[in-house]
């Protein structure tokens, strides 16, 4: 049998995980996952000769306390042994959960996926490495299969996503477990995995056994196929529709898209839904094309709707008239607006908008609550301006930096609200996303100086609703 490390430069070269010369950034958490990966990773460099070049990176979550406290420092310990660069992260998850109104779950992986990205930016790493693999893809294929998915869905974690990439996607649980024990690896073992609370640690530690004992004893494998199998027929798709939404669509801007009705009826099934779909998320952001949207969109092309119309979320509105399916923004064209300095303390009004900021010096005692009033630290406000966002704008997040444009995308801001949104800006550095997100650096320290800034409006904005 070939060792793990052979089998991952095999699996690396088969689907171009990296190039010659690549610095991968691998995130250790400390756990016998990503720590196999870092060790394989780091004997695979060792043996290339510095064709691949390897750092590590550690995000303490504030959760666990001492205990992962101890992981931390056993990451930093095998990195300072092994010679491998090292770099650590810390952020408290449970208070940016409550925060943006979202689960510990969700906000760990924010956090820690802004600070690899941030690390990655800085160290100017060409690859994320994580430690996925084929337990956890099985998991992964079962959970959206009970809650109901299609081929794309089904696909689940794929090998190589932009930067990110995992090398151990292949590899069972049982032979990473077997690796470390080889290496003399002690991994640090994280107690919440064995809490039932979670839809994945139910299906890890409950249905995935019975499923194995009183069906198929390969059932991880099997899913771990039937990923395969989607992957492959949903990158077909992809590269069919391209083709066929050329045959079908008459003329297509960043706000609408024109359908010849006939023509689009002639595809398959298959590549009307793949076509529809791309149109959606090119004029509508992030919002999720779901089976029941497609349906709806659908009936639009057959005989007998000439007239009929449908509005959909993320202020999307599509028709039909004699020939065409007409699927766009409602609104025609983007507000524009100019920057204006800030008045502190004061108030700034933003005419265009229909809203104003109001900034008032006082000390800080602890977040409002609302998402339109944020503390700020009264040192960074000098120079301060509002403006509209730029192209590359970036703000401190999780212990390092995320897009402006990701973030709007992630809170599903409709492409043509976005330049509603009025940026606070000091000193080249962006404070707050109004009314969505305050940049992690421009918290004020309890009972510090601050600046209390708050939205007016006459009627609440659409983008601030959602």
């Amino acid at each position: 049998m070939e060792d793990l490390e052979s089998l991952v430069e095999a699996y690396a070269r088969r689907r171009g995980l990296w190039e010659d010369n690549t610095l991968v950034l691998t995130a250790c958490s400390g756990g016998p996952d990503s720590m196999a990966l870092l060790s394989v990773l780091c004997r695979i460099s060792e043996k290339s000769e510095g064709k691949l070049r390897v750092a590590a990176a550690h995000f303490n979550h504030g959760i666990r306390g001492q205990e992962a406290d101890h992981d931390e420092e056993y990451v930093r310990s095998f990195c300072f042994e092994h010679d491998i660069p090292y770099y650590a992260g810390r952020g408290d998850v449970p208070a940016y959960a409550d925060e943006h109104n979202m689960s510990i779950e969700t906000a760990a992986r924010e956090m820690r996926y802004a600070f690899l990205y941030g690390t990655a930016e800085k160290i100017r790493a060409a690859r994320i490495a994580v430690a996925h693999q084929a337990n956890d893809q099985a998991e992964t294929v079962l959970m959206r299969i009970l809650r109901g998915t299609g081929v794309e869905g089904l696909a689940a974690i794929r090998p190589k996503n932009g930067i990110l990439i995992r090398p151990l996607l292949f590899a069972s649980r049982d032979s990473i477990e077997k690796y470390c024990e080889s290496r003399g690896i002690t991994p640090c073992m994280d107690s919440t995995n064995e809490y039932l609370d979670a839809t994945r640690n139910k299906l890890r530690l409950s249905l995935i056994p019975q499923l194995k004992k009183e069906y198929n004893p390969m059932l991880g494998e099997a899913l771990c196929r039937l990923a395969a199998i989607a992957a492959d027929q949903t990158d077909y798709i992809a590269q069919q529709e391209i083709e066929a939404r050329k045959s079908v669509v008459r003329s297509e801007t960043e706000r609408k898209v024109v359908f010849s009705r006939q023509l689009f009826l002639g595809l398959h099934e298959t590549m009307q839904m793949a076509v529809l779909r791309t149109a959606v998320q090119n004029i509508g952001g992030s919002m999720k094309f779901s089976y029941v949207l497609y349906e709806a969109l659908k009936k639009l092309f057959l005989p007998g709707h000439t007239g009929k119309e449908l509005h959909l979320p993320c202020s999307l509105h599509a028709w039909a008239n004699a020939e065409e399916v007409i699927l766009s923004a409602e609104n025609a064209e983007p507000v524009e607006w100019e920057e204006k300095p800030l008045t502190v303390p004061g108030i700034t009004h933003i005419d265009e908008l229909g809203l104003s900021v109001s900034c008032e010096n006082t000390s800080y005692e602890g977040p409002s609550g609302s998402r339109s009033e944020i503390f700020i630290d009264a040192e960074m406000l000098s120079g301060a301006k509002v403006r509209m966002r730029k192209n590359g704008d970036r703000f401190s997040a999780g212990g390092g930096s995320q897009t402006v444009k990701k973030l709007l995308i992630d809170r599903k801001i409709p492409r043509d609200r976005r330049n509603e949104i009025p940026i606070v800006e000091a000193n080249g550095q962006i404070l707050w996303i109004a009314g969505i997100r305050q940049s992690d650096t421009a918290r004020p320290k309890i009972g510090g100086a601050a600046v209390r800034m708050k939205l007016i409006y006459d009627k609440m904005p659409e983008w601030l609703r959602n």
